[in-house]
């Protein structure tokens, strides 16, 4: 799955389907489930800015949809030499977190570097199935020790 897919699905409320969502923001349903289900990596930007603007009507996540989109864009072979982050308040934002980190986040167990750094790692994880394991297994450590219980949707994914 892409990361832009990621970010549309955790950004899509559980009262909506995708297909409600696609609707209300003009997309096609199938050029939208295929955007979230990574098979389709790329847009016009017409509709790039439809989803952007549409599934989240918060600047952060609007931001965050179209710096995920970019870093899809990247070349895996050049992905080393550039880094696609929002800004808030003409400062870097933190990167988002996925599943454990971002229930750790909301209960305030983590600082800003520490979650930089794992969000770099997790952007990297699809390039190496050891990494997201590891990911994985760390994330089930921190579940138990925190009691702290992420989405499963959202949980690196083992390989």
């Amino acid at each position: 799955m892409s990361e832009f897919g990621n970010t549309i699905k955790n950004l899509i409320p559980d009262s909506s389907s995708a297909r409600e969502i696609a609707l209300k923001i003009g997309v096609h349903p199938s050029a939208f489930s295929k955007f979230i289900t990574g098979v389709r990596l790329s847009c016009n930007p017409e509709t790039l800015e439809k989803i952007c603007l549409g599934v989240s009507s918060k600047k952060a996540d609007q931001a965050e949809l179209l710096a995920a989109y970019l870093r899809d864009q990247r070349l895996a072979s050049l992905n080393h030499m550039v880094e696609v982050r929002t800004v808030a308040n003409g400062k870097p934002a933190p990167a988002r977190p996925h599943g454990v980190l971002d229930a750790l986040c909301q209960k305030g167990n983590l600082d800003t570097d520490t979650i930089n750094a794992l969000a770099t790692i997790i952007r990297r994880a699809p390039q190496s199935r050891a990494l997201r394991r590891q990911l994985a297994d760390i994330c089930a450590f921190v579940e138990e020790s925190q009691g702290v219980k992420a989405d499963p949707r959202q949980a690196p994914p083992r390989g």
